[in-house]
C-alpha cells in the first residue's frame, strides 16, 4: 500500500527544505509515518473520518507543538485539505520569518484561489528563501490573476534565472495545487449507503476507485481498493445487472485473468452479444469497452457497430459525461462525431466535448471569434486551455485582443499543464513560451 502513503503525503522536500525546521519537522513527521499502513487499511475500507482521526491522535490537538502542526499539515495536504489549511496557516503565523512555513502558507492560499493572500505569502518566501525558482513561477499566476501582468512577467523571468529549483519541481507544484483531488470523503460516505444495502451508492463506490488518483496528475484503477469492494459487495444478495458489472469491472482489475477466462467471463455477462444490456454508469461502461477493445476480444468496428446503438438511446436519457465520452470514442474517425460532439457538450455540460467540436470547427475554418458557440465556450469553460487558446488562431498578433487571449490561455495552462514528453507528464513548456510571446507583446 505506499503508493497511497506516497499520495497522502506532501512530498518530503515540500517540508524538510527548511533547515531551520529540518530535526524536530522530520521526527514528527517519522512519529505521524508509522500509523501511515494502519490509516491506508481504513481509507481503503471507506473510513476516512477514522484515518483523519488516528492521524490526529499521534499529537493531539490540545498538546500539539508547530512543529508537529507543520508535519501533520503534510499527511492533510491531500487527506483533508481544510485541516491542511489550518495547519500551515497556524505554522506560518508563528514563524513569520522562515521560509518553509510562508512558502506552503502561499500554496494553500493559492489552492484556494485566494490569489492577494497567496501573493503576499509568496513575496515573503522568497525573500526568505535561497532564489527557489518555483515560488516566482507559482506567485506569477497569483499576480496575473489579479490582472498584475507586468509583476507576472518579472516574476516569471525571476523564476527562468533562479539559481535553484527547476522546471520539473515547478510542474510538480502546479499539480499539486491545481491537480485532482483524492474523493475520500465522498467514498465514506457512499460506502456508508452500500453497506446498508444501496447498491446504487455501491456501484458509485467502484465508480471512484475505476478512476481514482494515483500522484498529482495521473489516475486509474485503485486495485487495493477494488479488492476491499469485491470483498464487501460480491456477497450481496440479487445485487442487479448494474452492480454486477460494475464487480466484473473490479474483477477485471483486481485478478490476473487468463485472456481466455476474461473472455469467457465477458461473454457469460452478455457484453459480447451483437446487442448487449450494457451499464447505465459511463464509468463502468468506459472502463468495460476499453478492456473488451485492449485485449482484442472485439475490434472496435464491431464494437461500435454492436454497442453504438445502445450506447446512443442511452446517452439521449443520461448527463453522464463519462458515458458521452465513451461514444464520442466509438466514433473518432466518423463524420458523426461533430454532432455528437455537440449534442454531448450541450447534454453534460462538459468541456472536453465543447474542445473536441470547437477544434474540428476551427479544422474546417467554419470557427469565426463571432461564432456564438465559441463565445459561449470561453465563458462557460474559463479553465480549460484548449478552449481558451483557440481565439489565438483566430485574432492577428497585432490585435489588443490577442494580447488578453494569451493571458487567458496562461491562465488555463496553469489549471491544467498540457502533456508532453516520451513519459507525457505535465509540461510547463507551453507555458513558458506563452510567456516569452507575453513579455515579447508588451515590449512592443
Amino acid at each position: 500500500m505506499k503508493r497511497l502513503a506516497l499520495f497522502i503525503c506532501l512530498s518530503l522536500k515540500s517540508f524538510l527544505l527548511g533547515e531551520e525546521h529540518k530535526g524536530p519537522v522530520a521526527e514528527a513527521y517519522r512519529e505521524i509515518d508509522l500509523k501511515i499502513p494502519e490509516a491506508n487499511q481504513l481509507l481503503a475500507e471507506g473510513k476516512w473520518t477514522e484515518a483523519v482521526r488516528l492521524l490526529n491522535s499521534v499529537h493531539p490537538k490540545d498538546q500539539r507543538t508547530v512543529d508537529q502542526s507543520q508535519a501533520l499539515a503534510s499527511f492533510m495536504f491531500q487527506l483533508h485539505p481544510e485541516e491542511s489549511y489550518e495547519l500551515h496557516k497556524e505554522v506560518a503565523a508563528a514563524h513569520p520569518d522562515l521560509e518553509m512555513p510562508n512558502y506552503l502558507w502561499a500554496v494553500e492560499q493559492h489552492r484556494r484561489g485566494e490569489w492577494k493572500g497567496a501573493l503576499a505569502s509568496y513575496r515573503v518566501a522568497s525573500r526568505l528563501m535561497k532564489d527557489y525558482a518555483p515560488t516566482y513561477g507559482l506567485a506569477a499566476e497569483c499576480a496575473l490573476r489579479l490582472g498584475k501582468v507586468d509583476e507576472a512577467l518579472e516574476l516569471w523571468e525571476k523564476s527562468e534565472k533562479a539559481q535553484t529549483g527547476t522546471l520539473e519541481e515547478f510542474e510538480t507544484e502546479v499539480c499539486k495545487i491545481h491537480g485532482p483531488q483524492p474523493k475520500h470523503r465522498e467514498r465514506e460516505a457512499l460506502m456508508t449507503r452500500a453497506k446498508a444495502g444501496d447498491f446504487d451508492a455501491a456501484v458509485g463506490v467502484i465508480e471512484l476507485d475505476l478512476e481514482w488518483p494515483e500522484d498529482w496528475w495521473n489516475s486509474g484503477p485503485n486495485k487495493n481498493f477494488l479488492q476491499v469492494d469485491l470483498a464487501t459487495f460480491a456477497g450481496l444478495k440479487e445485487p442487479g445487472r448494474e452492480l454486477e458489472l460494475a464487480l466484473l469491472a473490479a474483477k477485471l482489475v483486481t485478478e490476473d485473468l487468463e485472456p481466455k477466462k476474461a473472455k469467457q467471463i465477458l461473454s457469460d455477462a452478455g457484453l459480447l452479444l451483437r446487442k448487449p444490456v450494457l451499464p447505465a454508469n459511463g464509468r463502468v461502461l468506459s472502463f468495460l469497452i476499453t478492456y473488451i477493445h485492449d485485449h482484442e476480444f472485439l475490434p472496435k468496428e464491431t464494437l461500435t457497430k454492436n454497442w453504438g446503438a445502445v450506447m446512443r438511446d442511452q446517452a439521449k436519457k443520461s448527463k453522464d459525461p463519462e458515458l458521452h465520452n465513451a461514444l464520442a470514442w466509438l466514433h473518432l474517425d466518423s463524420p458523426e462525431l461533430e454532432s455528437i460532439d455537440l449534442q454531448d457538450w450541450k447534454q453534460t455540460g462538459d468541456a472536453r466535448f465543447a474542445a473536441s467540436y470547437l477544434s474540428g470547427q476551427m479544422e474546417a475554418e467554419k470557427l469565426t471569434l463571432h461564432s456564438p458557440q465559441l463565445i459561449q465556450a470561453l465563458k462557460q469553460f474559463p479553465d480549460h486551455y484548449v478552449v481558451q487558446s483557440l481565439p489565438l488562431g483566430l485574432t492577428k498578433r497585432e490585435s489588443p485582443r490577442y494580447r488578453s487571449a494569451l493571458i487567458e490561455t496562461i491562465k488555463a495552462d496553469y489549471v491544467k499543464l498540457p502533456r508532453a514528453g516520451v513519459i507525457p507528464r505535465p509540461s510547463a513548456k507551453p507555458l513558458m513560451q506563452a510567456f516569452h510571446e507575453l513579455a515579447e507583446i508588451s515590449k512592443e
